[in-house]
């Protein structure tokens, strides 16, 4: 024990002998021994972590609070939205099952056959593949396990559902339509043409990357994603009608289909989640959409 240690010798008026401690040093200067010796950075500052979590908390409240003042606007836009897509996709059916050739059909088949080139068909039969629900579907599922990580069950739920609509409601308009494929494909073909099934489960690309907007950090991604999304679903359409595996009416019906479908979903999810908000909230604390 140093002279330095002894210093804390009793000193009470009895004069029982007793050590006392000597003094703590204080935590300032504790870390300052510690950054000397360790590299201050290696050392963490009091309530750090505490801190960055109640920013992190704070942050989704404030984001919290926004969405809950747009959610009506939002609502609206989505309806504005899902009744555009109805009434094109009703007036398609019209006019296909009211004529077995429509003109933008031929015209859609000339401009392709006018481009059409070696290095072309290979790529529309890759970029169609796109469209399967067997590429499409996975990639939904992945999305919503994210989506579902991040306690996002609404949007999750919303995706999910809307495919399954697509999926459902494409067969059963196939049936009823009952329409021819065009002929002379340039890839195997089976089923009725309207809609294309195809187009449809392509707009799912589009869908996945607006959900995942919540969890993409920066705005460029957020762009990039939505930008990827929207190009894929142009370039399958785009694909089926190259390869004369459906006509351009087919595409947009098959689209405008999903569009409506992912539409409706979303607003489905935006009533549930305000529902649960209004009965005392929930573990999903960020709002649709």
């Amino acid at each position: 024990m140093t002279p330095v240690d002894l210093v804390g010798v009793m000193e009470t008026g009895e004069g029982s002998g007793a050590i006392i401690s000597p003094p703590i040093p204080p935590i300032s200067h504790a870390r300052e021994l510690a950054g000397s010796k360790f590299g201050s950075d290696r050392v963490p500052a009091e309530g750090a972590c505490s801190s960055t979590t109640d920013a992190r908390r704070r942050r989704h409240e404030l984001i919290d609070e926004a969405m809950s003042v747009r959610r009506p606007s939002v609502v609206w836009l989505l309806v504005l939205v899902a009744v555009t897509a109805i009434a094109v996709f009703v007036t398609l059916t019209i006019a296909v099952t009211g004529s077995s050739s429509l003109a933008f059909d031929s015209h859609a088949f000339e401009i392709a056959h006018n481009v059409r080139a070696p290095w072309l068909d290979s790529a529309a039969r890759v970029i169609t593949t796109l469209g399967l629900i067997a590429t499409v579907g996975p990639a939904v599922l992945i999305g919503a396990a994210v989506l579902i990580k991040h306690h996002d069950r609404a949007r999750a739920g919303a995706v999910l559902v809307a495919a399954a609509l697509v999926w459902i409601t494409v067969r059963i308009v196939k049936s009823v339509v009952n329409r021819p494929r065009p002929p002379h494909p340039l890839v195997h073909t089976s089923g009725q043409s309207y809609p294309s099934a195809h187009a449809a489960n392509s707009l799912g690309w589009l869908a996945i990357a607006i959900a995942l907007t919540v969890v993409t950090p920066t705005r460029a991604g957020r762009i990039a994603a939505i930008a990827t999304g929207a190009l894929l679903a142009v370039l399958v359409g785009l694909s089926r009608i190259y390869l004369r595996a459906h006509y351009a009416s087919d595409v947009l019906a098959g689209e405008a289909l999903a569009v409506a479908m992912y539409a409706l979903a979303t607003i489905g999810a935006v009533a549930w989640q305000a529902r649960r908000d209004h009965a005392g909230g929930s573990a999903d604390r960020r709002p649709l959409p």
